[in-house]
């Protein structure tokens, strides 16, 4: 053989192999693209029967340091099934199963890397919603590079991970208390209130006098007049601010649904800054009784912790919303 002819099929030996690997990344480029596709109509599907598997009757999350467990009654209400009595605004409930059934993936991934990767190894939080036909669950790795998105897996499949949004996993951080449908207080007005007592380092009775009670009742002191130990008090300043927190008083959240007499003890319950009692005319004129009383100041300082009737519950009004309260608790009229 010539020198030329092994130059030439050494040149051809050189081109045949520069092919085979040309074909074998095309392989592997056609193999990832249909893993890819795949990955993706798998995605769509779940998302799919996510969308369509309504009737969820159960719901259990933990987001990493917490654990809920909801249940729908048989009335169709959603309850916290530790504490079925409790009672629950089910906002939250509803707007994470919204989610759930409705999901939008932003991104999906063929798990190529390992679910250590993501974090899915060991999930950091998971949510399951199940129902007669249907159950869902999605577990929670890491958040993604700019925070704002998670990887997780579906149903437990490890072979696709998907990103979503971390809106599903704020609301399982709402704290159950927050979820609490907080007892409305009485609409206490100068056309309700029939008498307010108010006792604390002082104690104050303010009586509430119609015209038809009053004969020397003046016009110009209006349909209302207020006496205090015999004395007309309209024209105070106190008993006008007292008027006006009093009718726009409510709780702002849940401390203790259940405390123990030490947890009551500890809010300031055993000597209570405030005890406050207001007979009052509820629509219809039937006549009622509120008694609110206030304990210490909470920890963050800006309120105070509330009892209200029997209730054993223990809440928190704002310190701003009980400023002419806690004056004439103090230091009377």
């Amino acid at each position: 053989m010539t020198r030329t002819q092994r130059m030439l099929l050494k040149l051809l030996a050189l081109v045949l192999a520069a092919l085979a690997a040309a074909a074998v990344i095309r392989l592997a480029l056609n193999y990832r693209e249909a893993r890819r596709e795949a990955a993706e109509a798998s995605a769509l599907a779940e998302e799919g029967s996510a969308a369509q598997a309504r009737g969820y009757t159960a719901l259990t999350y933990s987001n990493g340091s917490t654990t809920l467990n909801f249940a729908l009654d048989d009335a169709g209400k959603w309850t916290w099934a530790d504490d079925p009595a409790f009672p629950l605004d089910d906002t939250t409930v509803t707007a994470i199963l919204d989610l759930l059934t409705s999901l939008k993936f932003q991104q999906t991934l063929a798990n190529e890397e390992g679910l250590e990767s993501y974090g899915l190894d060991a999930p950091a939080a998971t949510v399951t919603a199940s129902g007669d036909t249907a159950s869902l669950t999605l577990d929670f790795g890491k958040t993604t590079t700019d925070g704002d998105s998670y990887y997780v897996m579906l149903d437990g499949s490890e072979e696709t991970v998907y990103i979503i949004a971390d809106t599903l996993y704020k609301l399982m951080c709402v704290p159950i208390y927050d979820m609490m449908d907080l007892p409305a207080l009485p609409s206490l007005t100068a056309d309700t209130i029939d008498i307010i007592s108010i006792h604390g380092t002082a104690t104050t009775t303010i009586r509430a006098i119609r015209p038809e009670e009053e004969k020397d009742a003046k016009a110009e002191e209006g349909p209302v007049t207020w006496r205090s130990g015999g004395a007309n008090v309209t024209d105070s300043p106190a008993v006008a601010s007292l008027l006006e927190e009093l009718e726009d008083l409510r709780f702002i959240r849940c401390v203790d649904y259940k405390p123990s007499d030490d947890a009551a003890n500890l809010c300031g319950f055993a000597e209570p800054a405030v005890t406050l009692s207001v007979i009052y005319l509820r629509e219809g004129g039937a006549e009622q009784t509120l008694l609110l009383t206030l304990g210490g100041h909470t920890l963050d300082d800006t309120g105070y912790y509330a009892r209200i009737n029997e209730d054993t519950a223990i809440y928190q009004v704002d310190s701003e919303a009980v400023t002419a309260l806690l004056d004439m608790a103090a230091n009377g009229l």
